[in-house]
């Protein structure tokens, strides 16, 4: 029996990505998501508690990059 192999969109530029790809990128786009990462972490303060939506004003980084992140258990913050 074979396995099907599901497909997602890289959440940058939509092209199409196997969805075990768990950081939800394709590999074109994993230097931008690594970067905004970055940047985003560079606004936490240690011991800080901060929602995703307050942390992504703060950065100005679409929320949905930080959701994926705390998913993917890059970040640890209250939800």
């Amino acid at each position: 029996m074979t396995q099907q192999k599901k497909l997602m969109q890289c959440e940058f530029c939509k092209t199409l990505i196997s969805s075990q790809m768990s950081s939800g990128v394709c590999d074109e786009c994993r230097e931008l998501d690594h970067a905004l990462f970055n940047k985003t972490k560079g606004f936490l303060k240690f011991g800080e508690k901060i929602l995703p939506e307050e942390l992504s004003e703060r950065a100005g980084v679409d929320l949905k990059h930080i959701q994926r992140w705390i998913l993917n258990g890059r970040f640890n913050l209250d939800l």
